[in-house]
């Protein structure tokens, strides 16, 4: 037996304790050191982001949840109460866990936008739990240093970078990430960014959970009128090409299904934004400039011209005339 425990405590002394001590120091999700400027990798902006709002429960008045597509949304520009609170893939079940959980650590929101996508009726929220990218930051003592230890013996990720261009994760003031250098490049290179490649492979999603995610939101919006908060939903624009391999039917579906429990603001589908490359950066995520335009439209400052307010009483109407525009 003591032959043993000998093993085993070998075994963690030069084994996992020099495994903690590497993923600390090079702290691959930002969670430890917090140093989020110039990173060639995304940290885990969700952990990041509870725990500040948490820390500062009486900062920020609006609250924007959505996936990293509505990251381009500087709401902090136009508005210092404003936080972007988008992380990686983040759909309708995980906005609903972490509002809750915001509100009931006191912290003082008076307005959420909900940003929504075609995978925010796909994506599995289950299989989000065992990733260190998306993991939720939990303020109680055991689950928060359970968290912490899976930072640190996750295996090292050696020479992985997923940018080409360092991101600053503005983290700690305006909830979005900031690479204003890729948008100088598109504007001295713009006919070669149109008709660049990484436009003609679109990422697909394959699960369909329509009627949960529209169950989720309908939670939401409970969760909202509850707390005496308003709240706005609206669909993130997304390059043609993403949208239209889903179909026309699928995406009728998810618009008619949402449309009969609320209203929002629809930014996607064919539109003379949506069909030029040049305002997105690639098949999935729009740039700044879109970003300002959909803010701008939903805090009543400018209406934006690719914005459509859809609800029960018009969304016969609005898919009529958006398959009329749907390519061939």
């Amino acid at each position: 037996m003591s032959k043993l425990l000998v093993r085993i405590f070998l075994l963690v002394l030069f084994t996992i304790v020099p495994l903690g001590l590497y993923n600390y120091s090079q702290d691959y999700y930002g969670v430890f050191k917090k140093e989020l400027s110039n990173r060639y990798n995304e940290p885990n902006v969700r952990f990041l982001k509870i725990q500040h709002l948490i820390d500062n429960p009486t900062r920020y008045k609006t609250v924007l949840f959505g996936s990293s597509r509505a990251g381009k949304i500087l709401a902090y520009k136009h508005d210092s109460t404003a936080y972007n609170m988008y992380y990686s893939e983040g759909v309708p079940a995980e906005f609903m866990e972490d509002l809750t959980l915001l509100l009931d650590q006191g912290v003082s929101i008076k307005k959420v936008y909900i940003a929504l996508d075609e995978f925010s009726f796909m994506i599995n929220p289950e299989k989000h739990k065992d990733q260190l990218l998306r993991m939720r930051y939990e303020p109680d003592l055991i689950n928060q240093t359970a968290s912490y230890i899976q930072f640190l013996i996750d295996p090292p990720k050696l020479g992985l970078s997923k940018y080409s261009i360092p991101t600053d994760f503005d983290v700690f003031k305006s909830g979005n990430p900031l690479h204003f250098e890729v948008d100088t490049l598109i504007e001295r290179n713009k006919n070669d960014h149109i008709i660049s490649s990484k436009f003609k492979s679109p990422k697909k999603y394959y699960n369909i959970r329509i009627d949960k995610s529209c169950e989720e939101l309908e939670r939401i919006i409970k969760l909202c009128q509850q707390n005496d908060v308003q709240i706005q939903l609206f669909f993130n624009p997304v390059y043609i090409n993403t949208y239209v391999q889903y179909g026309f039917d699928l995406i009728a579906e998810i618009k008619s299904k949402l449309a009969s429990k609320t209203e929002f603001t629809d930014f996607s589908g064919p539109s003379n934004i949506t069909m030029n490359p040049y305002f997105f950066y690639e098949s999935n995520h729009y740039r700044y400039m879109i970003g300002d335009s959909i803010w701008m439209h939903l805090s009543g400052q400018r209406e934006s011209t690719f914005a459509k307010p859809v609800n029960s009483d018009n969304i016969g109407e609005i898919l009529a005339k958006e398959k009329a525009l749907w390519p061939n």
